[in-house]
């Protein structure tokens, strides 16, 4: 099937509104394939002016069902998948490989996969917030095969949440390097596990 790119300077999962298309931006801060394209021209270091949103909508459906967050030249990118509600399901962070004044030289040409995170909520009926999730499965990769994984059941309020948690080491990453995207070849990171 055939899909779509809308650019805005900011996305996040919301509630429907008239001034939110689909509930991930608003309508005022969409960018132009242009505006994205410059942004994504930035130099990595500049990711206070060059993070944008990239959402992405198949054909024949009502809603996207992911959005990416990209910074200038894929210093750093977020994928959050999300049900047909608009909630957020899962998501998937790539690390940013420059950080305050330091720019590696040359730029490399590929980043890591280092979170993904499963969230589960009372019900899926219904848009929920992040925040009112009641659990999440979290594995933390690094690059020297280490795995970290978290699994959160959230507390009544004013109780701990309980927390079991598994290492891993030797764990083939192989799969968790993307190369970074020319501008507009964002498939890759909107299927991280495959298509």
């Amino acid at each position: 099937m055939s899909h779509s790119y809308f650019y805005a300077t900011q996305v996040s999962a919301r509630p429907d509104s008239s001034d939110r298309r689909w509930g991930i931006y608003f309508t005022k801060n969409e960018l132009t394939e242009d505006e994205a394209r410059a942004r994504y021209a930035l130099e990595p270091l500049d990711r206070e002016n060059g993070f944008f949103g990239v959402v992405r909508i198949t054909e024949g459906e009502d809603r996207p069902r992911s959005y990416l967050r990209v910074g200038p030249h894929a210093n750093g990118m977020e994928l959050e998948k999300l049900n047909e509600h608009g909630t957020v399901v899962s998501s998937y962070t790539w690390g940013a490989y420059a950080h305050g004044e330091v720019q590696p030289s040359p730029l490399p040409s590929r980043v890591f996969l280092g979170t993904i995170v499963y969230y589960g909520y009372p019900d899926e009926d219904q848009f929920w917030p992040l925040r009112k999730s009641i659990g999440s499965v979290m594995m933390d990769f690094r690059q020297n095969g280490y795995v970290r994984e978290d699994t959160i059941q959230r507390g009544p309020v004013g109780e701990p949440d309980a927390v079991t948690t598994r290492e891993f080491e030797g764990v083939d990453v192989s799969a968790n390097w993307f190369d970074i995207p020319e501008f507009g070849d964002w498939e890759a990171f909107f299927h991280p596990e495959g298509a």
